[in-house]
């Protein structure tokens, strides 16, 4: 049989939309993009076959990344993948859970390895402070 795993290796987050600005952390600077590395390996003894893996993210709104259909794992193979998203809900702790053949369509020697999960710490956009300025011009601002 095959048998799916799924591991998050790292915590970071991403300084634009593309995953080789990967930065490892464990905090999310504010205004950045929270990421997570993964890696999903079959351990079993048959090819797996096809796959997709589900992710509810900790974002302003509901969201569940659902992955498109993923091409199958010898035995012994393995992907590593970088999942990061935008409109992050703030504040500490925020629980990401990935799950790797979330509907069991995949017959499997061991099903109850195929989630994993982490925290992260998503950092609060600041205010910025603004200087009193009376007349019809430009206010400068404090950088912050």
């Amino acid at each position: 049989l095959s048998d799916l795993t799924i591991a998050i290796t790292t915590k970071s987050y991403l300084t634009s939309s593309d995953t080789t600005s990967f930065v490892k952390a464990d905090s999310v600077p504010s205004g950045a993009r929270p990421a997570v590395k993964f890696t999903i390996t079959n351990i079993g003894t048959n090819l797996s076959g096809r796959f997709t893996f589900k992710a509810p993210l900790p974002t302003s709104s509901t969201y569940t990344f659902t992955s498109d259909s993923q091409d199958s794992l010898l035995p012994g193979e393995h992907i590593d993948y970088v999942l990061g998203f935008d409109r992050a809900r703030t504040g500490d702790s925020r629980d990401i859970t990935i799950t790797v053949d979330p509907d069991n369509l995949i017959v499997e020697a061991n099903e109850r390895n195929n989630s994993d999960s982490i925290t992260l710490d998503i950092k609060k956009r600041k205010e910025k402070a603004r200087d009193f300025c009376p007349g019809p011009f430009l206010c400068p601002t404090h950088p912050g």
